[in-house]
């Protein structure tokens, strides 16, 4: 007997794996939750084929007849085709009285038809049981038994498996949406014909039971090489997966638009959102607008995008957070213009950065229109142009570089009230854009040897030369150049050109002598914009040509516009809008235990986690700090400060009140520096370490956490290069001893870092004493505190007073927090909230009273 091929034994294999269950709901889809399950994902899956009415369906995987009877009932026949033979004859006994069914047990490795037999192939769960290489071969088969223009439809567990059926073996692959959706566009026929993914997303049936995003599906349409999507591809090829990790070094961790969390909060305020609305977000991204607005605000997201690379991060990503918030959301693969969703469906269409990519944005506002609810909101920020007249090289770059269909301002006005809508407003962004992408660059910078052992000196390169001109790559140049930086506003048209390094003829030695000093600028480790002013000047001698940094984008008119939509008018009637270890956690030896404190004082152990810091009260505090953060201003403070340390990889730094983590994924995130976080508090350090467990594996390589009394734990001397503390060290009294340790455990050189709650230079109130004395802080004035760290023996110290900086960021924090409002009572309670709102409103009266202050210190050993 000739011995199987690997394909056969994989085949007998998962006949074997079959046979042990029994032809039944439950065990089709290896579930105890099946009767639930099947009921409400039937309609969600069947909703999303295209029109088959008395069309021709060939349906693999059909087992014992879940979908056949639906699709018979429409379809004009269907043929259902099953490798287990007790499984197909199941379903022809239920279904055979239908009349229009073909059954078959055949392996579908082995199936043939005749070309263009099937205007519709629907399969469910088969191709998890089949290996790369067969997958392709079905691909490809499946392509050639579909007529031109007929439709391929793929749902398959990603991921992990979903089913609570026990099993002794489980030989399924679990590949990831990405990888579906590569194998779907690897295929490719001799008359050009190719798939083209027209939709893909989770079930929502499962995210909303188990919050389960894993089980996705993918609706693909054969078409001829002509009619494949171009922009499509496009985003395909400008939205690689390395180009999306990429930027959000720039723009923050989940977040792909100017500003990241920072704008999107700023926006969010203006949308009235509460519990339990039903948000569309169009060109989601990698879902940081989704996860912030379900997290904060309690609203269902929808997140949509043409980018299968950013779904695929997003929803794997989803798959990460707790239950609760996975609920919450859902993301999808899709062209906004060919989709069509329930109407009146959406309290809120929300979109950042993206409809600057679509050429057709009056229909799709009449789209949005269509499935806002009356008195919905349609909010979105794009790039727009300006009155100036771009020069005809921008133009190219525009139209047929990037493919982008950038429109004026007025001109969206005037296509949204065509579409329905009434009041539509405008506002111009330029300005807190262009300072934006300033403060942007100026951080990104700063991480330049870490992005580059991730990534390269080539992509670096590229981001910043995107965040400095807003221009990205311009075309009309010499390739070799890494910054293609652009100069304009030139009286000399030939002089307004784009300006390589090796520089060109008709460029002139001046214009190559400001390409030189402006790349050595941007390779200098403190590069901001304001060199532009530095350059101008140094050549404006020429009389003849006024030169300026060209952010010709904004600057010469093109805008990024904030539209909302506040109010539409329908008919007579006004409505309102619609118009570490594995663990993470580490034990310590004995000279670094964590500290058991017998007292109860305000300082300890046990108070800090049954009182200020108790689970609930930290998770709380996050709600106005931001994830993952318990100091004051979150990720935006601390990119501000994490310029000043000099940071490089596989630097060693210690994170004395590390709390919930925010300080030590960031680090090691954007540095590439190994972090030790230590906290007294062990509910900080849980919630810390389930966070770590939950992360990618470098960072888990490159992030520990310890629970600890800095004050008593041991450390060897000169072991790390940073150590880092934020608004932690006021809860130590004995202030002199605790830096004389850490000075010892700096290597030679090392930095010392901290903010920390002080007191004024002002006779003190007695409320303030009173509060003081309740928390149990040790406060001194900003000027004391830097002869403190003096007298451990560290140079150079800097003592800057920060109060200004700590109100306004106070300030900002509740201006967030309050539209949270319901929310974060439905989580919490009305005393929570107002505990909160009231404790950031003393501070601040108490920092404008002089009572309290907060200093910023820097150190060297």
């Amino acid at each position: 007997m000739a011995a199987m091929t690997r394909e056969e034994e994989l085949r007998q294999k998962m006949k074997s794996y079959w046979q042990v269950y029994s032809p039944s709901i439950e065990s089709m889809m290896l579930s105890n939750d099946a009767k639930y399950l099947a009921e409400n994902e039937q309609n969600e899956v069947l909703s999303y084929l295209p029109p088959y009415q008395g069309k021709r369906v060939l349906e693999l995987g059909a087992g014992i007849g879940r979908f056949t009877s639906h699709l018979a009932t429409v379809a004009g026949h269907v043929t259902a085709v099953d490798f287990m033979q007790e499984y197909i004859d199941k379903n022809e006994q239920d279904n055979k009285h239908m009349g229009n069914i073909s059954f078959m047990c055949a392996d579908v490795t082995k199936l043939d038809f005749p070309a263009g037999s099937f205007d519709l192939v629907f399969s469910n769960w088969l191709f998890m049981y089949l290996g790369d290489k067969e997958t392709r071969g079905v691909f490809e088969r499946t392509m050639k038994w579909l007529s031109p223009g007929g439709h391929f439809f793929v749902r398959e567990s990603c991921y992990h498996q979903s089913g609570n059926v026990k099993r002794n073996e489980n030989p399924t692959l679990y590949r990831t949406p990405l990888e579906y959706c590569s194998l779907l566009h690897s295929v490719t026929t001799e008359d050009q014909a190719l798939y083209k993914i027209l939709r893909g997303k989770s079930i929502l049936t499962y995210i909303h039971y188990h919050g389960n995003p894993n089980q996705l599906c993918f609706l693909a349409r054969r078409v001829e090489g002509e009619e494949s999507d171009q922009l499509s591809q496009f985003l395909q090829r400008e939205y690689s997966v390395v180009n999306i990790l990429g930027r959000e070094r720039a723009h923050g961790y989940m977040w792909w638009s100017t500003g990241g969390e920072a704008t999107n909060r700023d926006f969010c305020t203006r949308l009235n959102l509460r519990p339990g609305m039903r948000v569309l977000d169009v060109g989601c991204g990698t879902g940081g607008s989704a996860f912030y607005m379900a997290r904060h605000y309690g609203v269902h997201v929808h997140g949509v995008d043409l980018s299968t690379n950013m779904i695929h991060i997003a929803i794997e990503r989803q798959g990460k957070l707790e239950e609760t918030l996975k609920k919450r959301l859902q993301f999808e693969i899709s062209d906004i213009l060919t989709v069509d969703y329930e109407q009146e469906s959406y309290d809120v269409i929300y979109s950042r950065d993206s409809i600057f990519h679509i050429p057709e944005k009056q229909k799709l506002f009449e789209h949005i229109y269509r499935w806002l609810r009356p008195g919905g909101v349609f909010f979105f920020t794009d790039f727009c142009t300006g009155a100036a007249i771009p020069s005809k090289e921008f133009v190219t770059y525009v139209d047929r570089v990037k493919r982008y269909a950038l429109a004026g301002k007025d001109s969206y006005v005037k296509e949204l009230e065509s579409a329905g809508f009434a009041d539509v407003t405008s506002e111009d962004l330029n300005d807190d854009f262009i300072k934006t992408s300033k403060a942007e660059l100026k951080a990104f910078t700063s991480t330049r040897e870490a992005f580059i052992v991730d990534f390269s000196e080539e992509d670096f390169a590229e981001i910043s030369s995107a965040l400095a001109n807003k221009e990205e790559k311009y075309p009309g140049h010499r390739p070799h150049c890494p910054y293609e930086l652009c100069v304009g506003a030139s009286s000399d048209p030939a002089l307004n050109q784009p300006l390589c390094c090796q520089g060109c003829p008709k460029h002139g030695e001046e214009a190559r002598g400001f390409c030189r000093k402006m790349l050595e600028a941007i390779q200098s480790d403190d590069f901001t914009l304001s060199h532009s002013q530095d350059f101008k000047d140094t050549l404006q001698s020429d009389s003849d040509t006024k030169w300026l940094l060209n952010v010709r984008y904004f600057a010469q008119g093109f805008t990024h516009a904030d539209i909302r939509v506040p109010e539409v008018r329908r008919g007579q009637t006004v409505v309102g809008l619609r118009s570490v270890a594995a663990s993470g956690l580490i034990p310590r030896t004995p000279t670094g235990q964590r500290s058991r404190m017998s007292n109860k004082g305000p300082a300890s152990q046990d108070f800090l986690d049954s009182n200020q810091y108790s689970r609930k009260s930290i998770l709380r505090y996050e709600r106005i700090f931001g994830h993952t953060w318990v100091s004051t201003g979150g990720e935006t403070t601390t990119k501000d400060f994490l310029i000043k340390m000099n940071l490089r990889p596989g630097m060693r730094v210690l994170d004395v009140g590390c709390g919930t983590g925010g300080s030590a994924f960031y680090m090691a995130r954007h540095y590439g520096v190994h972090v030790h976080g230590v906290d007294l508090s062990t509910n900080m350090i849980d919630i810390a370490v389930d966070r770590l467990n939950r992360e990618e594996k470098f960072l888990q390589a490159m992030v520990k956490f310890e629970v600890g009394d800095i004050t008593k734990v041991q450390y060897d001397n000169a072991s790390y290069d940073i150590i880092y503390s934020r608004d932690t060290i006021l809860h130590i009294p004995n202030k002199e001893d605790l830096y004389r340790t850490l000075l010892a455990w700096l290597k030679p050189g090392g930095k010392l870092f901290v903010t920390d709650y002080c007191r004024g230079d002002c006779e003190h109130s007695q409320e303030f004493l009173d509060y003081v004395k309740r928390r149990g802080y040790d406060l001194r004035t900003v000027e004391t505190y830097g002869k403190v760290l003096e007298g451990a023996g560290f140079k150079d110290v800097e003592a800057v007073d920060m109060t200004q900086t700590f109100v306004s960021v106070l300030k900002n924090e509740l201006k967030y927090f309050e539209p949270t409002r319901e929310a974060f009572v439905q989580d919490y309670s009305e005393k929570d909230y107002k505990e909160i709102v009231d404790g950031w409103r003393q501070k601040i009266v108490r920092c404008s009273a002089g009572d309290q202050a907060w200093g910023m210190f820097l150190a060297t050993k």
